[in-house]
């Protein structure tokens, strides 16, 4: 399970303008693991966290999944969900992302970073305690 948001910033920059965000996308890719693997108990408290850390949640438009059905074409073969992501970042301005998932070295201009000074948040979730 992972967690997906755009960060405009990190949290101790808030002032500056810069926001933790994230898109619908996680909200669906958070309900579909958690029932997935029948923890339904663990909906809520996921939901309740992704949300209570961001800022603010984008909609997936239908422009963005126009957008990841060409990004799927691309020579760096990003998968589906990740192809969503990156055109929401697009669609924002979102540049970089904080992921574990080096999967996003291979998109052309994307920046990734493993810590809070980056644009997205891509980390591994647990809420099995």
């Amino acid at each position: 399970m992972r967690l997906s948001a755009a960060l405009s910033s990190n949290r101790s920059n808030a002032a500056a303008g810069e926001r933790l965000v994230t898109d619908a996308k996680v909200l669906q890719e958070i309900l579909h693991r958690y029932t997935a693997i029948d923890r339904r108990e663990a909906v809520v408290r996921a939901m309740r966290l992704t949300l209570d850390i961001v800022d603010e949640v984008f909609p997936i438009e239908k422009a963005d999944v126009l957008r990841a059905s060409e990004i799927t074409q691309n020579r760096a073969q990003m998968s589906a969900r990740d192809s969503v992501h990156l055109a929401v970042m697009e669609r924002h301005g979102i540049r970089s992302i904080l992921s574990f998932d080096s999967d996003f070295d291979r998109w052309p201009g994307m920046g990734r970073a493993l810590g809070l000074e980056a644009t997205v948040v891509r980390a591994p979730l647990d809420l099995a305690r």
